[in-house]
């Protein structure tokens, strides 16, 4: 998934450029990502139902 790859890039990004404050900005953001993904497929799931 475009997804997963572009967070690990993300994370790889962060990993090897450092800085916590990033960190803590990108876990954020997918996290974020995360949920909105989850949210949007169980609400598809349970309308198609």
């Amino acid at each position: 998934m475009p997804g997963c790859l572009l967070s690990g890039v993300i994370v790889y990004g962060v990993i090897v450029y450092g800085g916590a404050d990033m960190a803590a900005v990108v876990q954020a953001a997918v996290l974020r990502y995360v949920v909105v993904t989850v949210g949007t497929v169980v609400g598809f799931i349970l309308r198609m139902t």
